[in-house]
């Protein structure tokens, strides 16, 4: 079960990265209407089908491009249709005619398994945990000018 649940995690980021709209929303479970998307830029969740849709598409064509890059992704069933999925992600976006920007975040998904598929009904982004914020800022001093 693991595995189809890290799975499910990597096909959010894959499909970012390909800004495909419609992927990303097929990874969800919209029959819930508490179905929840916090992005890492918004102070508040969006709640519900139409919210979510609306924020995905709108990323996908308002970015020039996106890369998604998942870390080590923990996966467990919390119980026969419950799953969650948490890892850390590197993200970097260009937005037409700007500069590209990114970062790195830690992301928590919940899903439960509708028939033979596993869907989303929780997204969340948040920055680092402190301690690795701190520990790569002191790893980047440590380098500085040294090769790495």
């Amino acid at each position: 079960m693991s595995a189809e649940i890290a799975a499910v995690a990597t096909a959010v980021c894959a499909a970012w990265s390909r800004r495909d709209a419609q992927a990303l929303c097929d990874l969800w479970d919209f029959s819930d209407a508490q179905a929840s998307y916090l992005a890492a830029e918004n102070a508040a969740r969006l709640i519900g089908a139409e919210p979510i849709r609306a924020y995905v598409t709108q990323g996908c064509r308002a970015l020039e491009r996106i890369e998604i890059r998942p870390g080590n992704i923990h996966a467990r069933a919390l119980a026969e249709s419950l799953g969650l999925a948490f890892f850390p992600m590197t993200w970097k976006v260009q937005a037409k005619d700007r500069a590209s920007f990114g970062g790195d975040l830690r992301v928590t998904m919940l899903m439960r398994k509708i028939g033979n598929l596993w869907r989303l009904f929780h997204y969340a982004e948040a920055p680092l945990a402190p301690i690795i914020q701190l520990q790569r800022f002191y790893e980047g001093v440590a380098a500085d000018g040294f090769p790495t």
